[in-house]
């Protein structure tokens, strides 16, 4: 009977394990609806593929396996179409002829077939090459889709309003510097919409870019970056209450950043690098004393991991950021970027009370006094860069400790003294470093090996000692 028992358990287990898997593995010998796979074949006819990526789709095949397609696990709808170019971050270190020798983009046209897949959706066509066709204003027929990426494909002109009729979308990607529109009066159709991205699109002309994503209140992120702005609007009343994501970079406000931004409570990222904002930074709001120093807190973003406001026209003491950015506590800080704008002041010492700073750039302002001792404290910081400020005294022997370090550059400063084999002693990371413009003397013994490999080093003005070191 015992042994009677344990088979019983071990076919159940089996059983169990073998509906598992095949719930795991739902598109495996379901089939497609042929009138979709008709479809699917029909728009693949109108592609040009130089890479044969969709060679799966052939003949009677089941096409819930087919290269890029998911099927419902239970009725095999197709329900996604994954066809974005897949080594788009690749191509990125491609030289030019290599470029267009190695890719595995689409192109082509698009045949409205696709409107025979009732149930689908997700649809991913970003970083293909579409040759500067239109976006078909056939995908507002969609209904179904609830993710759309167009982005960095090669589509050209008018974004076809008929994209406001998906009320399902919850993402929407239309970044591409071709692209444009009038107006986002048909965004606000887009009830469920949690990101929007139409970074690079033509925005110029559309006087309510930022009063229509207000109105939608699931926003979670918006990206409209480099998109030919040069006007803020004033917002009476914040809708969007939930956006965790806001950029705006490289745009052309040249004006006073406005207010509303720093009650955003949810944001986890603030990027407006390059956009000519002006304002000073306080931790004090009272402090107030005229619009032109408006006070730009910063004590009420709790959630913020990743802030860039570098490429501006800020000023103030760059320790009152840092204090702002304590209120809340200052471990959720993982990039700080401040570089290239008119900060003066020290650096402040409780700078190692950020533990997960990764990358922090305070380049080209007007910083002074000592490097704190305490940046020693930052365990996983990858990037420091303070080049170009009024930095003096010596380098701290702390720096040795920034055992994650890839990059460092201190050049351009008033640095003065010995930097010593402690200054390295951890740096088993560093690939950059640039100290030039300082008046620091290495000292090292001459048989020293440092614990890095450096691709790149900059020690002009240095003082390098009797003996040459062998490791340089």
């Amino acid at each position: 009977m015992r042994a009677v028992l344990l088979l019983f358990r071990f076919l159940s287990t089996m059983v169990a394990i073998t509906i598992s898997i095949g719930l795991c593995n739902g598109n495996l010998g379901v089939p497609c609806k042929e009138s979709e796979r008709q479809a699917l074949l029909i728009f693949q006819k109108d592609l040009e593929d130089p890479s044969n990526r969709l060679s799966s789709w052939v003949g009677e095949g089941v096409c819930c396996n087919w290269t890029g397609v998911v099927c419902d696990d239970l009725t095999g709808h197709v329900r996604e179409l994954h066809l974005n170019k897949p080594d788009s971050q690749q191509d990125l270190h491609l030289s030019f002829g290599d470029f267009y020798v190695t890719s595995t983009w689409l192109g082509g046209k698009i045949n409205p077939s696709l409107l025979s897949l009732k149930y689908l959706n997700y649809l991913d066509l970003s970083y293909n090459n579409f040759q500067g066709i239109q976006i078909p204003s056939f995908f507002g027929s969609l209904k179904s889709l609830r993710y759309l990426n167009l982005s960095e494909a090669s589509f050209q002109g008018i974004i076809p309003p008929q994209l406001g009729n998906l009320s399902n979308l919850q993402y929407l990607g239309l970044r591409g510097y071709k692209l444009k529109v009038e107006n986002l009066q048909w965004v606000s159709g887009l009830s469920h919409l949690k990101k929007l991205d139409m970074s690079r699109a033509n925005l110029s002309k559309a006087s309510d870019w930022l009063q229509v994503p207000n109105m939608l209140p699931s926003l979670v992120e918006l990206h409209m970056a480099g998109c030919q702005l040069d006007h803020i609007p004033p917002l009476p009343l914040i809708n969007f209450t939930s956006l965790a994501i806001l950029d705006l970079s490289e745009n052309t406000f040249d004006s006073l950043m406005p207010r509303w931004v720093f009650s955003l409570r949810n944001l986890v990222s603030l990027s407006v690098k390059g956009c000519g904002f002006q304002g000073s930074f306080s931790s004090h709001p009272q402090n107030i004393s005229s619009l032109k120093e408006l006070d730009l807190s910063l004590h009420n973003l709790c959630e913020l991991m990743d802030l860039d406001l570098s490429f501006n026209n800020f000023n103030g003491n760059v320790s009152e950021i840092f204090d702002s950015l304590s209120v809340c506590g200052p471990d959720k800080l993982k990039s700080l970027s401040l570089g290239s704008n008119n900060f003066s002041g020290h650096f402040a010492e409780h700078v190692g009370n950020f533990k997960n700073l990764s990358h922090l750039d305070l380049s080209a302002n007007s910083i002074s006094g000592p490097i704190p001792v305490s940046l020693g404290n930052l365990s996983v910081l990858t990037e420091l860069l303070i080049y170009d400020n009024q930095f003096n005294e010596t380098l701290p022997e702390s720096i040795g400790q920034l055992k994650m370090l890839t990059v460092l550059d201190i050049s351009y400063n008033s640095l003065e003294g010995v930097v010593s084999e402690v200054h390295f002693t951890y740096l088993t990371k560093l690939k950059d470093f640039v100290g030039k413009g300082n008046s620091l003397a290495l000292n090292t013994s001459r048989g020293w090996l440092p614990p890095f490999q450096l691709s790149r080093l900059w020690l002009d003005y240095w003082h390098l000692g009797r003996e040459f070191p062998m490791w340089l």
